[in-house]
């Protein structure tokens, strides 16, 4: 045997010592298992009856929707193409083929 294959060997042989020893030491944790017939029975009692406070509930307004800003926009055109790209987040808000 030359010593380019007795390293190769003592090199896997190690490996696979090291990954033996850190399952040993670290199990992977046990799958939870679910009773599926108390699942679905609490799924059923969550579903019978909708709330009947919040369907004749008031709609709020709210600061957020009254504060919408108008971002500026940056146009491109080139041979190819034309659009515009939003300066806030970067997004690109129109894009055309020529």
């Amino acid at each position: 045997m030359n010593d380019q294959n007795k390293n190769l060997i003592l090199a896997s042989v190690l490996s696979f010592i090291v990954i033996i020893t850190w399952f040993i030491l670290f199990p992977p944790p046990e799958p939870v298992t679910r009773d599926i017939e108390s699942t679905q029975q609490q799924a059923e009692e969550s579903n019978l009856a909708p709330n009947a406070d919040t369907e004749n509930a008031p709609l709020i307004e709210t600061g957020e929707t009254e504060i919408a800003v108008e971002a500026e926009r940056i146009q491109i055109e080139n041979e190819l193409l034309t659009g515009a790209i939003s300066t806030q987040g970067g997004r690109i808000d129109q894009l055309s083929l020529k």
